[in-house]
């Protein structure tokens, strides 16, 4: 059995809290006090949003439309006077995969034979999108030692490529099958070492850093 010391309850602060309902993203935010927000919202390092709101009353709520972020992890920031408050990360227009058919010309081909494909990309809506591509070809008598349970493009790119620690079987939560994968990858949002801030004021307060940045670059030619 082991004891663990909690952090001192704080008088001030604020809580944000994000719903994903009909194509929209409810925003509210509840604080200790008035006060004057910005919320910012970036997709992969690019800011994709940006908002002022003043809370009155100590509370406020903000109705934002999905489609107007890329599919992807959007990390929502609220900040006052530059200083962060709280943040939040959403996946965003997880139906918004590209829909991919190929078709070959002929049925049969001979060995070494040059094949020719038809290859459709639509969105969501049956609508076509351009697109780059990559294709590879691997023997069916592979194929079927294929673990499902690890990461495809789709999972890795959009989600376990932007969190911290592992993510178990997340093919899961893309998985149009499964009723309950748009809820159980919103928990992952929320659970899954999203924090990408960490204040130490009495660091940058007093300049101590434990590495120090390089004064030169030497490179050598070979």
């Amino acid at each position: 059995m082991q004891t663990y010391s909690l952090p001192v309850a704080q008088n001030d602060g604020i809580v944000l809290n994000i719903r994903q309902e009909n194509g929209l993203l409810h925003f509210k935010m509840t604080s200790t006090q008035e006060r004057s927000i910005i919320i910012k919202g970036s997709f992969r390092g690019k800011e994709v949003y940006s908002k002022s709101l003043l809370l009155k009353n100590g509370s406020g709520s903000l109705d934002v439309s999905e489609k107007d972020f890329p599919a992807g992890i959007i990390r929502f920031t609220v900040l006052e006077n530059n200083s962060v408050l709280a943040e939040r990360i959403v996946f965003t227009n997880k139906i918004n995969q590209l829909n991919i058919k190929v078709e070959p010309v002929k049925q049969y081909y001979q060995p070494r034979e040059k094949v020719v494909l038809n290859i459709v990309t639509t969105d969501g809506n049956n609508k076509p999108v351009p697109a780059n591509l990559a294709l590879s070809v691997v023997d069916d008598k592979l194929w079927t030692y294929a673990d499902d349970q690890q990461n495809h493009i789709v999972s890795w790119l959009l989600m376990d490529s932007e969190l911290r620690g592992k993510i178990e079987k997340p093919q899961f939560y893309f998985d149009k099958k499964e009723e309950k994968a748009d809820k159980s990858l919103d928990l992952v949002m929320l659970t899954n070492g999203y924090r990408y801030f960490e204040l130490i004021p009495e660091i940058i307060k007093n300049n101590q850093y434990k590495y120090l940045p390089e004064k030169r670059i030497q490179s050598t030619e070979l």
